[in-house]
């Protein structure tokens, strides 16, 4: 190909073929096996190095940054009529000794009357040269020093380095390399997962060892689950590889748990620290200082990254050193790390690949690591005995998380609250599982699953909640009647209430209340008082539920609590509903909308709403249900509440069926009941009698194969897209004024 074709298909961001023979001198060595994937880094490799100079290509270790400097060099090749020349750093212990090293690649003769450098220097003088610089990251100043003295000396000379962490130098254009492509979460089919490049990379070199290695529609998602587990990094998925010698790709996977015991036996030829994941990680490790490295088992900790104010609230466990000081597991919380500090150790831990840095939508910065760098760095978390400090200062943390966004979600501006959580709910849930053991876990898990009483119940999370309750709870039993369990025993009780299984909602809230009335802790009595009441409503002791109701009612009005007082609106309402007083019913439901949009409530604005549109269908007005249905589906929708987005579906299924509109109602019920089954949630309206009548017209008046068609299509849609249809749906059904 000529040099006129290169730069064309490089300009079009197309990698061009790599030539079979080459007349450029070159020392480039063949690889052993197949180059497989990378098409775009290829291509943008090359188009950056027609721009630059100085390309460095940074990543993890064992992440291809060696085979796709060789490739792009052999594809760039005759763009260097004077030889593209490969120098290989790795073993190298001297700094003295990079030029010297650098010239015996070239095979240029010494001469001990003149430095290796200068020889350099008079060889790339009058020579348009490629000169490919591997490893450099345990010798980035010496070969800096080489590199700034060559560049400006020789005018014809480009250079590809490759190295964990920059070369810091003037003019270095740097492009990370990352992970492999992996399929998408979820997919299943067998040519969707056979296209990604990491399951090509696993198939491929498994058929070097079983050329009969076929991946068949069972086979495929378990290789895919291996590809992600092991991050899509190439030297990963190449000892994995090796291990199908002994087993099935499904004992494989069973054993990635372990995966630097597994993941052993590289080839002879390797470096040593190719041999094994561990050393490949540990050399990356090895090159930081302590307190980048304390910094980096700090990480460890964390599941699904962490903000920079995250990362600084628990170094300040691990920076300060708190197990030489013995402060491990103290009764207070621990002081967070200078945050600048901080800053500085995260940039050059993602210099030096190991952090990975996300962008969220909303503008957000995390920090993350690589699941195989963070069991690397939670295994030497433990080993150097850090574990206990470190999981204190991280329970402390998702704690102060829940208990300043877990009170918000009530607000209309809940959407930033609810995905601040959201983002941290895999660091919640390993949290509390390490709580035990810690001084002052039992307290902090109570005080954690308490926060999040409304996250739990309106983000689609009850299953998740009851689970991570319920363990509080009996990770505490020792702390006695105090305060934060009762918090968290009304939690279990609101979690047990939403999946109907009553008699734990009422156990649990039984023993809230005593413990309140033996703290004297009014809100606490009232908060119990108001659910025995609704539970007594549901066992049909209409007077014991009034006499609680009432009780709990004035108890907030007293206190001036204008918050729970419009909640509790909406539960008397329900019991006028039961005792047949409807009128009743509509005024307390007013009455409690009012009062929660007065107060800044928008669950309970929303509670309310919806309760009204709820009693006009159960009194056949559906003119009269559409304008509070569709103003419980905006609230619903401010505070990303999927408890009262189900229930607006569900409602609107109603209003479809008055309308005689049957694609309609299958729809909204059909994503009201995929809502519910995601969040573990039960269903609150199928007391509702027209709700059961659209159930039975639908079930009766379409095939199997057109409610599996209309399941099917709900599947594929997001949570947004369906709201937007709900809304626009309403919208042009509401009686005009």
């Amino acid at each position: 190909m000529t040099e006129f074709a290169i730069a064309l298909t490089v300009a079009m961001g197309e990698a061009p073929e790599a030539p079979p023979e080459t007349q450029v001198p070159n020392n480039l060595p063949r690889d052993r096996t197949r180059f497989i994937g990378r098409t775009r880094e290829v291509s943008a490799c090359l188009r950056l190095l027609a721009q630059s100079r100085l390309l460095t290509l940074t990543g993890i270790g064992g992440g291809g940054k060696t085979r796709l400097a060789l490739e792009v060099a052999r594809r760039a090749i005759e763009r260097f009529p004077d030889g593209a020349w490969y120098a290989d750093l790795a073993s190298l212990d001297d700094p003295e000794r990079v030029a010297q090293v650098i010239a015996l690649a070239l095979a240029i003769p010494g001469d001990p009357e003149i430095s290796s450098l200068s020889q350099l220097e008079a060889y790339f003088a009058e020579r348009r040269t490629l000169l490919v610089l591997n490893n450099c990251e345990h010798l980035r100043g010496p070969v800096g020093e080489v590199v700034t003295h060559l560049l400006p000396r020789s005018t014809g000379l480009t250079i590809l380095a490759t190295s964990r962490a920059s070369l810091a130098l003037g003019g270095e254009q740097l492009f990370p390399v990352g992970s492999l492509a992996l399929p998408e979460a979820g997919e299943v089919r067998r040519e969707a997962i056979g296209g990604a490049e990491a399951v090509r990379l696993f198939i491929d070199r498994a058929r070097l060892g079983d050329p009969g290695f076929e991946l068949t529609p069972e086979s495929a998602p378990v290789v895919a689950e291996v590809c992600r587990r092991l991050d899509g990094i190439p030297l990963a998925l190449e000892l994995a590889v090796a291990r199908l010698r002994v087993l099935s790709v499904p004992e494989l996977l069973a054993r990635l748990d372990d995966r630097f015991r597994l993941l052993t036996g590289g080839t002879r030829a390797a470096l040593p620290r190719h041999q094994t994941l561990r050393a490949a990680i540990g050399w990356s490790y090895d090159q930081l200082d302590d307190a980048e490295q304390r910094l980096m088992r700090c990480l460890g900790a964390f599941r699904g990254g962490c903000t920079l104010e995250g990362a600084a609230q628990v170094a300040g466990a691990n920076l300060a050193g708190l197990e030489a000081r013995g402060d491990v597991g103290g009764s207070d919380p621990i002081e967070a790390a200078d945050e600048f500090e901080v800053l500085d150790c995260l940039g050059r831990l993602v210099d030096s690949s190991l952090v990975v840095l996300r962008k969220g939508e909303d503008g957000s910065t995390r920090y993350d690591l690589l699941e195989t760098v963070r069991e690397f760095a939670f295994e030497q978390l433990t080993t150097l005995g850090e574990f206990e400090a470190v999981a204190a200062a991280h329970l402390d943390h998702v704690r102060a998380i829940s208990a300043e966004s877990g009170p918000k979600l009530l607000q209309a501006d809940a959407g930033p609250s609810k995905r601040a959580i959201d983002r941290e709910v895999e660091n919640i849930v390993v949290a509390l599982s390490r709580a035990d053991g810690l001084p002052r876990g039992p307290l902090v898990s109570l005080q954690t699953v308490a926060a999040l009483r409304l996250y739990w119940v309106n983000g689609g999370r009850v299953g998740l909640g009851a689970r991570l309750t319920h363990e509080a709870l009996e990770r505490s039993a020792g702390l006695g009647p105090i305060w934060s369990r009762a918090m968290a025993l009304q939690t279990a009780a609101t979690l047990a209430f939403y999946q109907r299984r009553f008699d734990e909602a009422r156990t649990a809230m039984e023993e809230a209340l005593a413990i309140s009335r033996s703290l004297d802790k009014w809100h606490g009595v009232a908060v119990g008082l108001s659910m025995l009441g609704t539970l007594a409503e549901l066992d049909g002791d209409l007077t014991r539920a009034r006499a609680y109701l009432t009780e709990a009612t004035e108890l907030f009005r007293s206190h001036g609590d204008d918050m729970r007082l419009a909640s509790m609106l909406t539960s008397l309402s329900s019991l006028c509903e039961t005792e047949g007083r409807i009128a009743e019913a509509v005024a307390l439901s007013r009455e409690s909308a009012e009062l929660s949009f007065k107060v800044g409530n928008r669950d309970g604005a929303s509670t309310a709403q919806l309760n009204l549109a709820r009693l006009a269908l159960a009194a056949g007005d559906c003119e009269t249900a559409a304008p509070p249905l569709r103003r419980g589906l905006e609230l619903a929708m401010q505070i990303g509440s999927v408890r009262h987005l189900a229930a607006a579906f569900d409602l609107s299924a109603v209003v479809a069926m008055g309308r005689e509109e049957l694609a309609v109602t299958a729809r909204f019920l059909e994503i009201a009941e995929q809502m519910r089954v995601r969040a573990h949630q039960a269903d609150e309206l199928q007391a509702l009698a027209s709700l059961g009548a659209a159930r039975t017209w639908v079930a009766t008046s379409m095939t199997d194969a057109e409610r599996e068609a209309c399941a099917a299509a709900v599947r594929s849609l997001d949570a947004e897209t369906a709201q937007r249809e709900l809304t626009d749906w309403l919208a042009a059904r509401e009686p005009k004024a």
